[in-house]
């Protein structure tokens, strides 16, 4: 049972450090330039909801389910998202450095520019989801679903990629050359791809 409910909310500017707001059920709520950092916000229910420049650092957001809601710009850095819900939600340019992002998942959504340098994503079904420009540096893909992403402008350097499965996914201005790509599935345009950037001529 919900904490608390609320809809339709607006805050600006607002203080919520190590406030406990863990099981509250939000709903078309906006939230501009606030403050979350510590907060607990264990099982919270989110939907619809808008979060512009907000700070989530060293939040615990375990178990939080977000739905179509959208996270721009915002801190998460030292969070805590084990066994977190991502669900067609929006996370343009937010950075996840130092995130606990155990058992996490991301169903569908934009996660355009974020940036998950040395996270560990291992066997998560990642796959459908837009990545144009997000920062993987150093993190573990190994056997991730990238089925069909949009993985346009992606850096993947030093990411761990070992038995990933890339088909079907958009690779276009992502540097190949030097990724460990030892069991990565792949199609056959990708190969073509990955054999220009070796200089390699077809035909």
């Amino acid at each position: 049972m919900a904490a608390a409910v609320w809809k339709e909310k607006e805050y600006s500017e607002e203080d919520f450090d190590g406030s406990d707001l863990s099981l509250t059920e939000m709903t078309r709520c906006r939230f501009s330039h606030c403050r979350f950092r510590g907060a607990v916000l264990s099982e919270v229910r989110l939907k619809d909801c808008h979060f512009e420049e907000c700070d989530f650092s060293g939040a615990k957001m375990n178990a939080a389910e977000c739905v179509t809601s959208a996270f721009s710009n915002c801190s998460f850095i030292g969070s805590n998202l084990f066994l977190a819900r991502f669900e067609s939600c929006r996370l343009l340019g937010s950075n996840f450095a130092e995130a606990e992002m155990g058992g996490i998942a991301l169903v569908g959504g934009d996660w355009s520019w974020t940036s998950l340098r040395h996270q560990s994503l291992a066997k998560q079904d990642l796959s459908g989801i837009k990545f144009a420009g997000a920062d993987f540096y150093g993190a573990d893909l190994t056997e991730a679903d990238l089925r069909d992403c949009d993985l346009v402008e992606a850096s993947l350097d030093a990411a761990k990629l070992t038995d990933a499965n890339l088909r079907g996914a958009i690779l276009d201005k992502v540097d190949l050359k030097g990724l460990d790509l030892t069991g990565v599935k792949m199609d056959m345009a990708q190969i073509m791809l990955l054999a220009l950037c070796y200089g390699v001529k077809i035909g």
